[in-house]
């Protein structure tokens, strides 16, 4: 049985000392999240105070230029170009160990960039640190991380929007718009453990766009292990996050998973972008049909 104690950390708002209580659990300090929160703390500064106004989503471009990154003595990202346009959902394709995780760490600054340039609207962020990437609107939803399996969907979200909101109310106001937004209020008292495979990743991208600022948003195989109802739903989800201003990164190793989605899409091998294109020109690409798709795709 995980044991439980109180957490409490301090913030800085307006000149003020302020006592919140964030966290109930002890193993939720282990998450990103949290440990990104610790870090601006530690700084003494403060994160926004507002949370996404779907709305008004600011539209932002992503760039990688020209990165590489050696691990252990290893070439593990070999001279990455790629972009994120305002808008778009890009897919970051290939095989499981061809670099596409790395890359993420690298976008959102867990990892620190050995050769290139990581630009948002064409300022260099490549030596930011992780908490002013985020709040410029950079977030990571990763494949086997998200929610606190004993909260419900409506405390997982309240235990992040705690970091950008003082009062209760608000909190809780704001918790039940993201839901209704996305039509999940049925998963309002739903602890965590008992959602399906689908149910659970779209908590989980509520997670990530409490940000007001939340303008690219990398998924890391948010499809991986889940059955076909599922994804086809998952899909329809991140097409309403499009659909909000949010520019998407997505990852996966099965191309026919979430083609139907993709505005551009990206091939990796073994570190390398190999080639890029819409999906229509990839299907007849000679290097994503040698290396990845196996088959040319008839129409």
């Amino acid at each position: 049985m995980e044991k439980k104690q109180k957490i409490k950390v301090k913030a800085v708002t307006s000149g003020k000392k302020v006592q919140k209580l964030i966290l109930k659990e002890k193993f939720l300090v282990k998450k990103k999240f949290i440990l990104n929160e610790k870090y601006l703390i530690k700084k003494k500064l403060v994160p926004v105070k507002n949370v996404i106004d779907f709305k008004n989503t600011s539209e932002s471009n992503l760039e990688i230029r020209n990165v590489s990154k050696i691990l252990d003595d290893k070439p593990i990202i070999k001279n990455v170009s790629l972009s994120v346009e305002p808008g778009k959902i890009v897919g970051l394709l290939g095989p499981n160990g061809c670099g596409k995780t790395t890359l993420y760490n690298l976008i959102v600054g867990k990892y620190s960039v050995d050769k290139g340039d990581i630009l948002l609207n064409n300022s260099k962020i490549q030596d930011f640190p992780i908490y002013q990437r985020s709040r410029m609107g950079i977030s990571l939803l990763e494949q086997h991380r998200g929610l606190l399996n004993n909260l419900t969907a409506f405390e997982n979200l309240c235990a992040i929007l705690e970091l950008y909101i003082n009062d209760k109310d608000k909190i809780y106001k704001r918790a039940n718009e993201l839901l209704a937004k996305f039509n999940l209020e049925y998963l309002k008292n739903v602890r965590a453990r008992n959602l399906s495979g689908g149910e659970y990743r779209k908590c989980g991208i509520l997670q990530r766009i409490c940000n007001k600022n939340i303008s690219i948003l990398l998924l890391d195989e948010p499809c991986a292990a889940l059955d076909l109802i599922s994804v086809n739903s998952l899909k329809q989800f991140i097409l309403e996050l499009k659909k909000s201003g949010i520019s998407i990164l997505i990852t996966d190793h099965n191309y026919f998973l979430i083609e139907d989605i993709l505005d551009k899409v990206y091939i990796m091998k073994q570190g390398q972008i190999i080639t890029s294109g819409t999906t229509k020109q990839i299907e007849k690409d000679e290097k994503a049909i040698k290396y990845y798709l196996g088959q040319k795709i008839s129409n």
